[in-house]
C-alpha cells in the first residue's frame, strides 16, 4: 500500500558509542558531544586521565537502521564524577585524515534531518 502524506516523516539521528574495557568487551556509553578532534562521553566506569580508550561509534537512524560502526582511539583528558556516573573528555589520538573525516561525517549527519521515503533515507539541512 502506497502512503500519501502531506509532509514527510523524519527519523531521529542519534550518535551511539561503546568503549572497550581492558578485557576487550565493549560497554555502552552515552556520547554528549563530538567533533573531528574529540569527544565527551558519559560512562558508568571512570577512566584515568592520560589513558587511551578504544571507542566504537555509529549512528542510529531509528526503525532498526544504523550506520556502519567504526573504532578509533582517544586519550582521556579529564574524567569527572557526576551523579553516580562519569563524564569523560577525550582527544582523538589517531592522526590519520581518514579518521578525522569519519568523525566529521558523523557530525555532519547529526546536524541533518533524515526524511524517510519508503525504504530510502534522505538528508536535509536543518534551518
Amino acid at each position: 500500500m502506497e502512503e500519501h502524506r502531506a509532509s514527510g516523516r523524519y527519523a531521529a539521528v542519534e550518535l551511539k558509542a561503546a568503549v572497550a574495557g581492558a578485557d576487550g568487551v565493549l560497554s555502552p556509553v552515552a556520547p554528549r558531544d563530538v567533533s573531528d578532534a574529540g569527544i565527551c562521553l558519559v560512562s558508568n566506569e571512570p577512566h584515568e586521565p592520560g589513558s587511551q580508550i578504544l571507542v566504537r561509534l555509529w549512528l542510529d537512524f531509528g526503525q532498526q537502521r544504523v550506520s556502519e560502526a567504526f573504532e578509533t582511539v582517544f586519550r582521556v583528558v579529564w574524567c569527572t564524577p557526576i551523579e553516580g556516573v562519569f563524564q569523560i573528555g577525550a582527544a582523538l589520538v589517531d592522526p590519520r585524515e581518514e579518521t578525522r573525516r569519519l568523525l566529521a561525517t558523523l557530525v555532519h549527519f547529526m546536524t541533518k534531518d533524515v526524511l524517510q521515503e519508503g525504504d530510502h533515507l534522505k538528508f536535509q539541512t536543518r534551518h
